[in-house]
């Protein structure tokens, strides 16, 4: 699961904050994807293999840094920074594929096309769109922080609509 944050000794504050965000971050992902062998296993694989291939979670720490700005409850938080890591992972599934960038590698490691397969990445990175619009409790968060959050109205119809 990339870096493990729970060995570093942090005296940073801003490195603290962030350490402790990211594992935020990381504890909603496990909780909003579908468990390690669930079937179909081969597809949630490549689903977990790209998601926790590293990373520093920005995104994810910015929607809870922004979401804590705004009074949101934890919960609410964690399930819209999960749903975002998943989106910006699906974009990164696609670069890398031959068709666009024909990148092998990301962050030192076999890209998910080349350790799963074309087809395997063109159904992982939907897939992971959509675990992130259709958790129940990333849809009523939306519902309540959507606007603190600056994701607007079209964010909402998309997680109803479920793609």
């Amino acid at each position: 699961m990339g870096v493990n944050l729970h060995s570093k000794i942090i005296v940073n504050p801003f490195q603290r904050q962030l350490a402790a965000y990211q594992l935020r971050v990381n504890d909603a992902l496990v909780r909003h994807l579908p468990p390690k062998g669930a079937k179909p296993k081969r597809l949630v694989e490549a689903m977990h293999y790209s998601v926790f291939a590293g990373g520093k979670r920005l995104r994810g720490v910015l929607a809870l840094a922004a979401g804590e700005l705004c009074h949101g409850a934890d919960d609410d938080l964690t399930a819209v920074a999960a749903a975002v890591e998943c989106i910006h992972t699906y974009s990164l599934i696609h670069d890398d594929l031959p068709a666009m960038d024909d990148a092998d590698t990301r962050r030192g490691k076999p890209s998910s096309h080349v350790k799963f397969g074309v087809a395997f990445c063109e159904a992982s990175g939907p897939c992971l769109v959509r675990q992130a619009g259709n958790d129940e409790s990333l849809q009523k968060a939306a519902e309540k922080n959507a606007l603190a959050l600056g994701a607007g109205h079209s964010f909402i119809v998309v997680l109803r609509e479920g793609f």
